[in-house]
């Protein structure tokens, strides 16, 4: 358990363990919340759910043929991306609902916005999803692989290996470039109405959409294995997982604690249950926030 004094309010908090999920056979590659518990995709080919409040997995959704790199909820459906070309959605009872497939083949990115489900795979599209499963829209990036999708302010964001964050408007125009970057942009999320990216360059920038994208901070992070960086918001902080290390920043872009006790590569974040959750290897590491903020 570590203590901190966070810089910007000047009171105690604490991170402590939360345990460890484990089930899995091979690497955790994505999370998600989805009716009130957490997903977990695998290379295992795999999909788990689990009670955050027992920490027992529910049950294992099993049907692709490749490791699933995507999750992602929508009208209270979950929906996976493998490196099988298909996306599926699955009932509760974890069923196969439906079969999506991607021309485009390794599926990379999903996320819901404007009440579709939109995906990432590995070619240069983000193609838009209707309800019967069929592709209603393909948008042309800049760049062979997409690495990240995230739905904010309206807008939908997508970053790649170009080092350029494109914004799209649901039409499927886009309407601004964000560049600053040097490197791949691995992750995007948002936090206290803004932007920010985390790229393998060994940065971490914080944008103001509501400014056409003004980058207003660059926070660099040292030692870190860039391959496997994630960043989410939990409680009133923002995460950063970088290979074994773990970041929290407050609203000011300062950084206010750092743990290297991880004893994996973290290489996805989700905050479901009051846990902010993490995929490390094969299992999955958990942590809660106390005190304030």
């Amino acid at each position: 358990m570590l203590c901190v004094m966070a810089a910007s309010v000047g009171r105690r908090d604490v991170i402590e363990g939360g345990g460890a999920l484990d089930g899995h056979r091979e690497l955790v590659l994505c999370l998600c919340g989805h009716r009130g518990r957490l997903a977990s995709g695998s290379r295992d080919h795999t999909i788990k759910e689990w009670d955050v409040r027992t920490g027992r997995c529910v049950q294992t959704l099993e049907g692709h043929t490749g490791a699933i790199h995507a999750l992602a909820s929508l009208d209270g459906a979950l929906y996976s991306g493998s490196d099988d070309g298909t996306i599926r959605r699955w009932s509760d009872d974890g069923r196969c609902a439906q079969v999506l497939c991607d021309d485009g083949g390794w599926i990379h990115c999903l996320v819901a916005f404007n009440r579709r489900l939109y995906s990432a795979s590995h070619d240069d599209t983000i193609r838009c999803w209707d309800d019967a499963g069929q592709c209603i829209q393909v948008l042309r990036v800049k760049y062979l692989w997409v690495q990240c999708l995230y739905s904010f302010g309206g807008f939908l964001f997508s970053g790649g290996d170009d080092a350029a964050i494109q914004c799209w408007t649901k039409e499927g125009t886009c309407v601004r470039v964000l560049e600053g970057h040097t490197g791949s942009v691995r992750c995007l999320t948002e936090f206290d109405r803004r932007l920010y990216s985390i790229s393998s360059d060994g940065s971490v920038r914080r944008w103001n959409v509501e400014r056409g994208g003004e980058c207003e901070r660059v926070i660099t992070v040292p030692s870190c294995i860039f391959y496997a960086g994630t960043i989410r918001k939990f409680g009133g902080s923002l995460f950063g997982a970088f290979g074994r290390y773990l970041c929290r920043w407050d609203v000011y872009g300062e950084c206010v604690q750092e743990i290297g006790s991880i004893t994996g590569d973290c290489c996805c974040l989700a905050e479901v249950g009051g846990y902010l959750h993490g995929g490390v290897g094969s299992s999955i590491r958990r942590w809660r926030v106390r005190g304030n903020y």
